[in-house]
């Protein structure tokens, strides 16, 4: 008990010795047996309450009230009152019945006004029920319990509120009757008297019961429904109470049920004007015609009759009563399972096509395929749109165990609440959301200087957040090419062919940049054993038109840093000689949030002059989900003010350079949120960790002995490795044995001059530990292993040469292993030859497989 309390309380009850002395202590200060400030509160937030003012449902607003009747009941019990329990109990019923009615919305006046003029009065439970059929009916909705948040009944029938009704719903449901449906036919007879209010249950004697022992369900569900109306009727020669506010006849004037033959017309068929089509009968207007087929045949009588026994028969055909008058009653889940069974399978041809999307969960909803390229034409439950597109994701890859992608998979529950409560905040709207705007500025500030970018303590950073590093280098491209088309043409020389260098392992935005905005793009070959960018090439492929060279920290083919320094060096002496001015661009992507923890001796940013603007993906390294990037000029000068837009529609000036407009804020606070979190000291054991975890693995695949690692130590969280076997083949068909296993490995080949290499790459990130890279391991000895058993057991293959003769004496060599058509084909290998005959096409060579 000790440790549930409040500091504040524990101090004052810490001495007691005893569970006994505690809980007297705590009795007498806390415990209240009259607290009557609670009752007058609870007395005026029933008297104020109405379900216009609250804004609730129906069940919303009878559970609002129930509450506070129970929590009455505690302050005030039956047994302080001097009157019988039995009549205070059904006082109290009924003024709470008329304080229910009283609040309820205008929308259900008529229905007010029915259930008042009713002989007797229904009970709370039964008049809650009826307005929550009348709700139903009028919403053309769905029954949606709101305890529990599912479909297909009220909370007065929810199975996790009264587990007592599942039981009895069971045992319902697997009884069935003699020449009934059966085991599988759903029943609702145990629910039925729950959402009819009945408390009390049948009686345990007299006719009643003895139908009730016989037929379980005879009472409930549509076959009483059916019997009701094809029986009933016959019987009662009076109208029902609910239809009509005059007195029901007294229940002496009726005859009775015991008698021979209480009314000729039981016997009679019945007319066609009444049932068969649908027509109203005589005694009761407006109802719906039955839905089921007749299968009661209980006679509602007994040889020995009371009048209790028939008031009782009267009460539950009259409350029976109540649900039949409101049309349109969504059937309950269970009920409508056998009609959901049929639709499901049931499809027309068109249905069945590529044109449509279908979801095996989502038919508990849905019946009919949706279209798949145009919108629907009828809105469908939230349950189903997500069950549909759960069901269709479920085909996507594990991100965990996708090991082709830098891009963070997983962050701190924290941060993923911070990112869910600003999605709704465009980040571009700088005047409504000054704050927002605020954590990207002081992002800009944090960068440049883990950049070493020489700004003042009370100066603003020149950067700006992009949704990755793809578009900041669109944005630092536009900058380099906008400087020297001004330089170009302040200097009277044309400025319409600008170049970019870069070397031939850049990644593929590069390739955009060049082409969507017209600069030619000169890439520095690879080598053998060298697959990054020379500096020394580089420089020599740089003339008057060169906007920048760009390097990279961080190869996307091998991990690799570029000798930025060098580089810089290189190029300051070659602008030395001819007077250029060629700058630098980093693509830091990958190696921004690494080399700094790792490596902070290393020379690549804004420490080196020539270092102009710098990018770097926070959803990498960064470790930000998807996607956002950043972009930091060493100084204002670097980006020309002509590319910067001023807007004030928003409702003040608002500086902008981007190549996106609206965006949700999320992306930015999360990366606020991990440079608050990590800080240096963080992000270094971070990355340091992502490093023993890459050198793990560079050891388990250097031990399996079928490997070379391409890529180096010093570098980003990668490991690069080839095949040891020539067999070219082999690493595209060991990347699809591992993605059986679960795992995305890419296999590609190298970039031009290196071509012949074929590689696969691991990314180490935060969320592979060493138990997934062992697992990883194992898997990728047996699969190789079991790829070199397969192509040893095919056997040595053959160079040979095939000459073709067709039909019109053309002739043509092919060499290689192809299969090609022809009438005739001779093989020749050395100084033998043979003719094969009718051989099958199978396609040629492709590249990179053999």
């Amino acid at each position: 008990m000790f440790n549930s309390m409040e500091d504040r309380v524990y101090h004052m009850f810490m001495y007691h010795e005893t569970i006994h002395g505690l809980w007297t202590a705590l009795t007498q200060m806390y415990a209240h047996a009259r607290n009557e400030s609670r009752i007058f509160e609870l007395y005026r937030e029933i008297s104020h309450a109405s379900q216009t003012t609250l804004g609730l449902s129906v069940a919303d607003f009878f559970g609002y009230l129930q509450t506070r009747w129970e929590e009455l009941a505690q302050y005030e019990p039956l047994s302080d009152f001097p009157s019988d329990g039995a009549v205070e109990s059904k006082r109290l019923d009924r003024r709470h019945t008329y304080q229910f009615l009283m609040v309820l919305k205008s929308d259900f006046e008529t229905l007010r006004t029915q259930i008042l003029n009713t002989s007797p009065l229904p009970s709370l439970y039964e008049a809650f029920a009826i307005c929550g059929w009348a709700f139903a009916a009028s919403s053309g909705t769905h029954l949606y319990c709101q305890h529990c948040r599912k479909p297909g009944h009220l909370i007065d029938r929810c199975f996790i509120l009264h587990p007592e009704l599942k039981q009895q719903f069971s045992r319902s449901r697997g009884g069935g009757r003699s020449g009934g449906r059966g085991r599988g036919t759903p029943r609702i007879g145990a629910i039925a008297e729950s959402h009819l209010g009945l408390a009390p249950a049948f009686p345990s004697s007299g006719p009643t019961a003895a139908i009730v022992a016989e037929t379980p369900t005879a009472l409930h569900g549509p076959d009483f429904e059916e019997d009701f109306w094809q029986g009933i009727t016959l019987y009662l020669l009076v109208p029902l109470p609910i239809l009509k506010p005059s007195p029901p006849t007294p229940i002496d004037s009726l005859p009775p049920i015991d008698s021979p033959d209480p009314c000729p017309r039981a016997h009679a068929p019945l007319p066609a004007s009444s049932l068969e089509l649908g027509m109203s009968s005589p005694l009761v207007s407006d109802i719906p015609p039955p839905r089921y087929p007749t299968r009661f045949k209980q006679r509602l009588g007994s040889k020995s009759g009371t009048k209790e026994s028939h008031s009782s028969m009267l009460f539950y055909l009259c409350v029976l009563a109540y649900r039949m008058v409101i049309p349109k009653i969504p059937l309950p889940e269970f009920e409508r399972e056998r009609e959901r069974m049929v639709l499901s399978v049931v499809q027309t041809p068109e249905e069945t096509s590529s044109s449509f999307i279908s979801s095996v969960f989502a038919s508990r909803y849905v019946q009919d395929p949706l279209p798949r390229y145009r919108l629907p034409e009828n809105s469908i439950p939230k349950e189903a749109a997500y069950q549909i597109i759960h069901d269709e994701l479920q085909l996507d890859g594990n991100p965990r165990l996708n090991l082709a992608s830098f891009v963070t998979t997983w962050m701190e529950p924290e941060c993923d609440k911070l990112m869910m409560e600003s999605m709704n905040k465009n980040y571009v709207d700088m005047d409504e959301y000054p704050i927002t705007t605020e954590l990207q500025n002081r992002c800009v500030n944090m960068i440049a200087n883990l950049f070493n970018a020489p700004i003042a303590e009370t100066k603003q950073a020149i950067g700006v957040g992009t949704v990755g590093s793809s578009e900041a280098i669109m944005l630092a491209g536009l900058a380099f090419k906008k400087k020297w088309q001004n330089k170009r043409k302040a200097e009277g020389k044309p400025f319409d062919k600008p170049n970019i260098v870069t070397g031939a392992n850049v990644q593929v935005c590069w390739e955009k940049f060049a082409r969507y905005f017209d600069v030619e793009l000169k890439e520095v070959k690879l080598s053998e054993g060298y697959y990054v960018m020379d500096p020394k090439k580089a420089v020599e492929m740089v003339d008057e038109n060169t906007i920048c060279v760009a390097a990279i920290l961080g190869s996307t083919l091998t991990g690799e840093f570029e000798d930025v320094k060098l580089l810089n060096d290189l190029l300051a002496e070659n602008n030395k000689k001819t007077g250029w001015e060629t700058p630098i661009h980093v693509d830091a992507a990958s190696g921004g949030f690494v080399a700094p923890f790792l490596y902070p001796e290393l020379e690549w940013d804004f420490r080196l002059p020539l270092v102009k603007s710098i990018n770097v993906s926070g959803h990498k390294y960064g470790l930000v989900y998807a996607g956002v990037g950043w972009v930091v000029w060493r100084s204002k000068e670097d980006l020309p003010e002509e590319l910067i837009f001023h807007i004030n529609y928003l409702g003040a000036d608002q500086p902008t350079f981007t190549l996106n407009f609206s965006k949700g804020s999320s992306q930015i606070v999360a990366q606020y949120y991990q440079f608050l979190r990590m800080g240096m000291e963080g992000y270094k054991k971070v990355i340091t960790n992502c490093m023993a975890s890459a050198k793990l693995l560079r050891k388990g695949l250097e031990n399996t002995g079928r490997f070379n690692i391409i890529s180096k130590e010093k570098g980003i969280p990668l490991v690069a490795f080839a095949v040891k076997d020539k067999n070219r083949k082999l690493p595209f068909e060991l990347a699809k044995a591992l993605r059986h296993q679960g795992w995305i490995v890419p296999a590609y080949t190298m970039p031009a001059n290196v071509e012949h290499m074929t590689v696969l790459r691991v990314v180490v990130r935060e969320d592979l530990g060493r138990q997934l890279i062992e697992k990883l391991v194992s898997h990728i000895r047996s699969a190789v292993s079991e790829l070199t058993d397969q192509a040893q057991s095919i056997g040595p293959r053959i160079a040979f040469t095939v000459e073709l003769k067709s039909s019109e004496d053309q002739k043509s060599e092919h060499k290689g292993y192809l299969h090609i058509p022809a009438t005739s084909i001779h093989w020749k290998q050395g100084e033998s030859e043979i003719t094969i005959k009718e051989v099958q096409v199978m396609g040629g060579k492709t590249k990179g497989v053999c």
